[in-house]
């Protein structure tokens, strides 16, 4: 009687068997294997070497897409004449130890400057020697023309105009209203380290006025990459805002429209906070750094508000 000799006692077979066995036809006939998994049913355990290589292509990612476009442009430019895309070229030249991602952090923070019924505080701050610094300015009031004319019309820096990032504002009681806004310079317009004048002007005189400057370092150098924010006439107050990259520092900036004290709710750091005037108002600056690329809901409370404003900006590593 013939003895059939392929596997499960028949001409040939392919396929699993019981979730145990695997047969298929190879060129040098059919063969049977143990079954594996696939993805994270197959459980075997990576080598060091392997968790090693996986953490270095994660730190090139993360340097690559911490890096400004106009620098990706010019590797994607220097790797047209060897046939490689910028990403290529790049993983090439750092592979062996990819520059680590520093994340921006507040490296100084400024004299706070304020006053009542005018229109332009003057000062000076004192710049350190900085990698990639962001000079930011935070300016606050409170009016009695909601609506208005009432506005910073400019600030300076070494008599270099800032850009205006971020700003809200709120009315009520009348027509007395209160706004925070947001101001930042780049590396390619800041002086040398040192001391310069900083003048903040209104368009018009204002009952209230405040400013703040602070720098930042290992800052991408660009306008913020998410704003956010929140008015409200309770508190405590919360103002969502959506990093667009990972390592990012959120810039938090709050007036009231009372006196009183500033607390922060969700693991932000406060870096001034002023209480005073005759007409009563309250502002200041915080953060929060090393945030991810995700929704952030930050909540601020004050003991006792009134016109309560919350403006956010976030700028990522360099």
């Amino acid at each position: 009687m013939a003895k059939i000799r392929g596997p499960l006692l028949s001409t040939r077979a392919s396929g699993r068997f019981g979730g145990v066995l695997s047969f298929r036809d190879t060129a040098r006939g059919p063969v049977a294997t143990r079954y594996h998994y696939p993805g994270s049913r197959n459980l075997v355990t990576p080598s060091q070497a392997q968790l090693d290589h996986r953490a270095l292509y994660g730190a090139l990612v993360a340097s690559w897409r911490a890096l400004t476009q106009p620098q990706r442009d010019q590797y994607n430019a220097d790797s047209l004449l060897l046939g490689l895309s910028g990403w290529a070229l790049y993983v090439q030249q750092n592979i062996s130890a990819p520059p680590p991602v520093i994340n921006p952090s507040v490296a100084n923070v400024g004299t706070r400057l304020t006053g009542e019924n005018i229109n332009q505080l003057s000062g000076s701050f004192a710049l350190p020697s900085l990698t990639s610094p962001v000079l930011i300015v935070i300016a606050g009031e409170e009016g009695s023309s909601f609506g208005g004319d009432q506005i910073v019309s400019g600030i300076t820096y070494n008599g270099v105009a800032m850009t205006r990032a971020h700003f809200l504002d709120i009315g009520g009681g009348g027509s007395n209203y209160n706004r925070i806004e947001i101001w930042f310079l780049l590396k390619a317009s800041l002086p040398s380290p040192g001391d310069y004048p900083i003048v903040v002007t209104w368009s018009s005189s204002v009952s209230a006025i405040y400013a703040i400057p602070l720098v930042l370092q290992n800052a991408n150098q660009g306008t913020p990459n998410a704003v956010g924010g929140n008015t409200s006439n309770a508190s405590p107050l919360t103002a969502n805002i959506t990093p667009a990259v990972a390592g990012s520092i959120i810039i938090e900036s709050f007036v009231v429209g009372n006196l009183g004290t500033f607390t922060p709710n969700s693991g932000q750091s406060i870096h001034d906070q002023f209480s005073g005037y005759a007409i009563t108002a309250s502002m200041g600056v915080g953060s929060k750094a090393d945030v991810q690329a995700q929704l952030y809901a930050e909540q601020w409370s004050h003991d006792t508000v009134n016109r309560f404003v919350l403006a956010l900006a976030s700028w990522g590593p360099a």
